[in-house]
């Protein structure tokens, strides 16, 4: 039936569309997801039955990326899930875990929608003709299919596997299992097919990727290509590595300094998530 909600928190996605500024707001969503949890307090949280400290894309990422090495000796135990994690005892049922893939997952379909909702056809359906606007909108695409194909990329990395689903699929799809062979073949097509339509290095504006962002992740990709399809593509990896290097990233002479509030003028950070409250 088309029915327009009553409800005055509910709105459509063409009422959202209607507004030229609603499409940087969309990006900054899918963005946003690494970021942030939810839409209300720091106990919000979009995704049903997870505790929403336990899902923030940041915090499990490190905690699995590191909490489960001997890089990281926690000095508690009390969150569910550290405990297991920091004893290498955990099981499939570790909320931190959940967390990670519910919430990488989701950037996978905030990507998604983004992408179905600026279609060039979807785009003069709403008779937006704005030659900027249009322009920014490819740009702001093309950046979201990095993202998208950043969050396939951990989950390559951390679980192996994953659901594969597009724009092209229909919202609720289950999409059919990619192992770690086609999702590093999907990845690499992707990140290649959009890199020469990203922004250059370091001319982004602050929290949004460039160049050097895809460039990364490939090189991220070749470096471990023997754990992920058994082939060596170290070469690969080096000339991502030059590439970013000419880019005008290096690293800083005081590692802290990446650490401190203007750390956005950095030039070793390539890509670093937001967590600035007045952003």
């Amino acid at each position: 039936l088309n029915v327009v909600p009553t409800d005055d928190d509910v709105f459509l996605s063409e009422q959202f569309f209607a507004q030229p500024g609603s499409y940087k707001a969309g990006l900054a969503g899918v963005y946003g997801n690494l970021a942030l949890t939810g839409a209300g307090d720091a106990g919000s949280s979009f995704l049903q039955g997870i505790d929403a400290g336990t899902s923030q894309f940041t915090r499990c990422l490190w905690y699995l990326q590191d909490l489960t090495t001997d890089e990281v000796i926690w000095s508690y135990e009390n969150d569910p899930g550290t405990k297991e994690l920091q004893r290498n005892t955990w099981g499939s049922n570790n909320p931190i875990l959940l967390g990670m893939f519910s919430r990488t997952m989701a950037e996978v379909a905030l990507s998604n929608e983004f992408l179905r909702q600026t279609t060039p056809e979807k785009l003069s359906g709403r008779g937006v003709t704005d030659a900027t606007l249009l322009a920014n909108i490819a740009d702001y695409r093309n950046e979201v299919r990095a993202l998208r194909a950043y969050a396939y990329y951990t989950l390559m990395d951390l679980f192996g596997k994953a659901p594969f689903v597009t724009e092209a699929d229909p919202i609720n799809f289950a999409g059919p299992e990619y192992d770690r062979q086609e999702l590093f073949t999907y990845i690499e097509s992707e990140l290649n097919a959009i890199l020469p339509n990203l922004k250059p290095a370091r001319t982004n504006e602050a929290g949004r990727l460039d160049k050097a962002f895809a460039q990364m992740v490939l090189a991220k990709m070749y470096l471990n290509a023997e754990v992920y399809i058994g082939t060596n593509r170290y070469n690969d990896c080096m000339t991502q590595c030059s590439n970013i290097i000419g880019g005008g990233y290096a690293l800083k002479p005081n590692y802290l300094d990446n650490f401190k509030t203007d750390n956005n003028t950095s030039e070793e950070m390539i890509f670093a998530i937001q967590a600035d409250g007045q952003v």
